[in-house]
């Protein structure tokens, strides 16, 4: 406890400034109708220097009350923009003429609401005060210390002890949170919009850089400790938004403004080493227009293990990525002479645009369930076994790419497709209807309507004709029954000679 913490009575309840502190006792400033019995709290405050001084020098914490000022609002002279320093609602302003303590309640330009000072006028002296707990932007847990953006100064970090989110003070018992700064990592002096972890490894994510630290004490706590904690790699790529960073396995994906972009940190010869691979390339330029007018609020990825998706919502659209294939192992692959490249992406891309899409917020469970929240404070069950969307009938297409049925050599030969043989594996008589295009100027299209009786596995021939040097399938079906698998389809064609 020190002068100028704030005590806070819980049963009055009232607000005082401490002004003197002995061995057994505190003295504070008056709280009316306080007495024997009474609850306290006491907060660490610290001063808040953002007022600039005559002469120049650094900001202090000192100013008058400007005019305008009176008992729930105060101005001082030459403040003009008050959100631009670091003041936040809920920091605390001392009247020291009036001996009376308020906490800020509102931020303009050219003043602040606060909780009431009775008496307050201009030409009253103030001081202005910070909590020492940071307020934290985000955060974040690495191996039992809570990583926080700080809010005043989002180039900073600041970090616990460990085992204890509320101990922010350094080794010398000060009351100076023990602080990381991001913006001097690299070259632009970033800040930084979100963090996560895996394995040993904490990665941060700013507007324009990626960093990857490997270590779990950032801090040397005692005389005893030793410091754990160094860079490990740099992409010079950023996360879109706070919400666009996401962690599966040994693996590390962001939404930047060039799409999807995968991290793995993988042994090589010799040391280690950061590879990376664009996840979104068969699609990186409809994201990019996507990302680039979308309001980063509106940008977000999430996990759900239970069918191996990580999902990046933008807008009102849901870009799916199944990664079952490379399950078990990282994105990148160790390439000729020790060095990272990228092998070929065998995932695959989904789109959703109906109300899944639309929701707000996510919030996979350690059960694997995934919990949705929408509009007008709905709240869903994903994937709970039904095959609407809350009542609502939607539409279901897949769609191959174009395909010269010579993959994955390239064919300069017409072909002529006769017939289709799709697998189904349904749970009710599901309705199907697949459409052929060929070649790329579609001079041929033929459609043809399937019911797949079930439950059961459809497998049967049907007439479909098309023509053409490559070709591509559309399979569209809109009901509420399922299970609705397309397990496999079969094409029938005769190859020509070369046009």
């Amino acid at each position: 406890m020190t002068i100028n913490d704030v005590v806070f009575n819980l049963t009055v309840p009232g607000l005082a400034m401490i002004t003197a502190v002995g061995s057994a006792t505190a003295t504070h400033t008056s709280i009316g109708g306080q007495g024997p019995g009474n609850h306290y709290q006491i907060l660490d405050y610290v001063e808040l220097n953002i007022i600039p001084q005559d002469g120049g020098g650094e900001d202090d914490n000192v100013a008058i009350a400007g005019p305008g000022s009176g008992v729930n609002t105060i101005t001082v002279s030459g403040m003009t923009n008050w959100p631009a320093t670091n003041i936040r609602v809920g920091d605390f302003i001392y009247n020291t003429t009036r001996n009376l303590p308020t906490i800020v309640t509102a931020i303009s330009s050219g003043s602040l609401g606060v909780g009431g000072i009775a008496g307050q006028i201009p030409g009253d002296s103030l001081t202005f005060h910070k909590s020492a707990m940071p307020i934290a932007k985000r955060a974040h847990v690495h191996y039992g210390r809570l990583f926080f953006i700080d809010s005043r100064d989002r180039h900073l970090v600041r970090i616990s002890g460990p085992d204890d989110p509320t101990d922010m003070t350094t080794s010398a018992g000060t009351l100076d949170s023990i602080t990381f700064s991001f913006g001097s990592q690299q070259p632009t002096g970033d800040i930084i919009k979100t963090m996560a972890s895996y394995q040993r490894f904490l990665v941060m994510c700013g507007n324009s850089f990626t960093l990857l630290f490997e270590g779990t004490d950032p801090i040397v706590d005692d005389a005893t400790g030793s410091k754990d904690f160094s860079p490990a790699g740099m992409f010079p790529q950023g996360a879109r938004s706070p919400q666009g960073l996401a962690t599966i396995g040994n693996d590390v994906v962001i939404i930047s403004d060039d799409g999807v972009q995968s991290f793995s940190y993988l042994p090589q010869s010799g040391g280690s080493g950061l590879g990376q691979e664009n996840l979104s390339e068969a699609l990186k330029n409809t994201l990019r227009t996507l990302i680039a007018t979308t309001n980063e609020s509106d940008i977000m990825v999430f996990h759900y293990p239970k069918r191996s998706w990580v999902c990046f919502k933008i807008g009102t659209q849901l870009f799916v990525y199944n990664y079952t294939p490379y399950f078990g192992t990282a994105l990148m692959g160790a390439g000729p002479q020790a060095a990272f490249s990228p092998q070929p992406t065998r995932g695959s891309w989904s789109l959703f645009d109906g109300k899944f899409a639309q929701q707000k917020a996510f919030l996979t469970r350690q059960d694997g369930s995934l919990i949705c929240a929408g509009a007008g404070g709905q709240v869903y069950q994903f994937d709970a076994g039904t095959y609407d969307d809350d009542g609502t009938t939607y539409t279901t297409e897949y769609q191959s790419g174009w395909l010269t049925l010579d993959e994955p050599r390239r064919s300069l030969q017409v072909k002529q497709g006769h017939y289709i043989q799709p697998a189904f594996h349904v749970g009710a008589s599901i309705v199907y209807t697949i459409t052929a295009e060929a070649p790329f100027q579609v001079e041929s299209q033929d459609t043809v309507t399937v019911t797949a009786d079930g439950p059961a596995i459809f497998d049967k021939k049907f007439p479909l004709r098309w023509r053409g040097k490559e070709m591509r399938l559309t399979i569209t079906t809109s009901d509420q029954l399922g299970p609705d698998i397309v397990s496999r389809f079969t094409l029938f064609i005769n190859r020509g000679g070369i046009r």
